[in-house]
């Protein structure tokens, strides 16, 4: 009967323990959803938008829009892909609150965007990713080089 005892009060402990962990991970989840949804808000008051334009810009109606600003509803990465795109902020800054909130230039529009790609391609597709663009560079290099000495470039 002891042993059972223990057993039982063993397993209610670490079930205990376990939800516990679950409800502090699901506070913190909640917190960052909550800093992004404020993050968006910022951003549409910095660019000194309507709702019912900002939310036309990324497919959603205003009354979504307003929900997440007011964080009763949830941004999920494809609503802040398309911020980030439409208004030229940084996905990075979205998410995470670090870095400028406004991205500098194209180049760095057409970089991150290809950095978002490269993330989420599989090892050996980022392996030849890699190949192709030093190749590209390769052919790049040798191209100007021959148009230099030729007088052309």
């Amino acid at each position: 009967m002891y042993i059972h005892l223990s057993w039982w009060i063993c397993g209610n402990l670490n079930k205990a323990v376990f939800y516990i962990r679950l409800k502090t991970l699901r506070k913190q989840i909640g917190k960052a959803m909550d800093e992004v949804n404020e993050r968006i808000k910022q951003i549409r008051a910095t660019l000194g938008i309507p709702q019912r334009e900002f939310a036309s810009q990324v497919f959603i109606s205003q009354s979504t829009f307003g929900e997440i600003e007011t964080g009763m509803r949830r941004v999920n990465d494809r609503i802040i892909q398309l911020i980030s795109s439409r208004f030229n902020v940084s996905w990075n800054w979205i998410k995470t609150g670090e870095g400028e909130m406004f991205r500098a230039d194209k180049s760095s529009l057409d970089l991150e965007h290809l950095i978002e790609i490269y993330k989420q391609l599989e090892k050996p597709l980022q392996d030849y990713l890699l190949e192709q663009s030093e190749s590209l560079l390769k052919l790049h290099n040798e191209n100007t080089i021959t148009r230099k000495e030729r007088g052309t470039g």
